[in-house]
């Protein structure tokens, strides 16, 4: 029984996360070119369907089950593509659960990946199936003959049976005993965001003396100048909207909030080492195991800086014989900053990855004060009363900037 092991690259945008659910089924409007047998499969599986609602008289209502025949998922899509390809090929019918496919993360809603391993096992023909091939096709089809095809021939025949924001990007043969998650060394998360930087301005505000006390002397008709700072207006109403491109890539997070970067680098590798991160565990899953894990590393990467155009500033001000000027100034606005997290440790638990990220982002904001900050990292452990204190200063960030970008085994 030949076992192969897969690369597989997604853009999870679509998908209802990675692991098939009870009545997945393949989306095919995204899908790539794929066989004449394939696409008439489905226009006949189409034409049945319209042919049971107009027997049925009436338009009836779209059920829980239907809903559920609609979910798309990652898994869901290989294993059909899978299927299709030893139907076509083989000339037989192999079923998912003999696939017995198995992956290296379960990845959630939205997120993406570029390194995500897949394995799955090929069964044996059946006897009584292999001996009607024979009889159909003139010979026998086994699938030992699998084994001889270059990586390069699998990989073409699985991505033409898959839409086309999956890809497999390797192929190589595997133990059959091989389990991608069990078997893993270290993972690799990264994670994009962009940002406005934040930037305070100084702005001087003039109390001008009414007209009534003109003839006072020079030193009272003077303006009364007042200093204090604030955010730049595009820090305080730039808001997400001035930061997108149409050719943004789709893994991304363009947080809606200004953030103070310069002590970025300092609070990820506060996190570096072994802690106990129950308070960045997803609440239904931070009981189930011990959540002291080392965390090999957290960096972040500037990946580019843009300046956006200010217009000039024109302020009013006093000369030394008590005449108003005007003077204009060219202020330097808030730069907009694209920066890529990069995580590493032997295993992560659920939704622990966003909600560091989260964390980092609320401290940036200053939503999270300085001192703050090391009773989140817990080296003893703590109570449940006390993870669940602490864990409400913690919001997970969306899962449009996450990618499972490599495993290593």
């Amino acid at each position: 029984m030949p076992s192969f092991k897969l690369l597989v690259e997604y853009d999870g945008s679509s998908f209802n996360g990675f692991q098939r659910q009870i009545g997945t089924a393949m989306y095919h409007a995204k899908s790539s070119n794929n066989t004449n047998a394939d696409s008439t499969a489905t226009s006949n599986a189409t034409l049945d369907n319209n042919n049971n609602t107009a027997n049925s008289g009436k338009k009836r209502k779209r059920s829980s089950k239907d809903n559920q025949n609609k979910v798309r998922t990652v898994q869901g899509c290989l294993e059909e593509a899978l299927v299709k390809w030893v139907a076509t090929t083989y000339k037989y019918k192999v079923t998912v659960p003999e696939l017995r496919l198995r992956c290296a993360g379960r990845t959630d809603k939205g997120v993406h990946a570029t390194g995500q391993i897949v394995a799955f096992d090929l069964p044996e023909q059946q006897e009584e199936t292999k001996e009607m091939s024979e009889v159909d096709h003139g010979g026998s089809l086994s699938l030992s003959s699998v084994t001889s095809l270059s990586s390069w021939q699998i990989q073409r025949a699985i991505n033409s049976r898959l839409p086309s924001d999956i890809a497999i990007r390797h192929v190589s043969s595997c133990a059959s005993t091989f389990e991608p998650r069990q078997c893993v060394k270290q993972k690799t998360y990264t994670y994009r965001l962009r940002y406005r930087r934040k930037v305070w301005i100084s702005r001087r505000t003039n109390s001008k003396n009414s007209a009534d006390n003109a003839h006072k002397t020079n030193e009272i008709n003077h303006q009364q100048q007042q200093s204090e700072q604030q955010l730049h207006p595009l820090c305080n109403g730039g808001g997400p909207q001035t930061l997108r491109s149409p050719h943004d890539p789709s893994c991304l997070w363009i947080c809606p909030w200004p953030l103070d970067d310069c002590k970025i680098e300092s609070i990820c590798n506060g996190f570096q080492g072994s802690y106990d991160f129950s308070c960045f565990v997803h609440k239904s899953d931070r009981t189930k195991k011990d959540n002291t894990i080392h965390l090999d590393t957290f960096k972040v990467e500037y990946l580019q800086e843009q300046q956006q155009y200010s217009p000039p500033e024109e302020t009013e001000d006093n000369d030394e014989k008590g005449n108003i000027v005007t003077n204009t100034s060219t202020s330097s606005s808030p730069s907009i900053v694209d920066v890529l997290f990069t995580l590493q440790a032997n295993g992560f638990r659920r939704s622990m990855v966003r909600n560091l990220i989260g964390f980092v982002v609320d401290v940036m904001r200053g939503q999270v004060l300085d001192e703050d900050i090391p009773k989140v990292l817990l080296k003893d452990g703590g109570s449940n009363d006390k993870v669940t204190t602490i864990a409400k200063l913690i919001h997970s960030a969306p899962a449009s900037g996450l990618c499972l970008a490599k495993v290593a085994y």
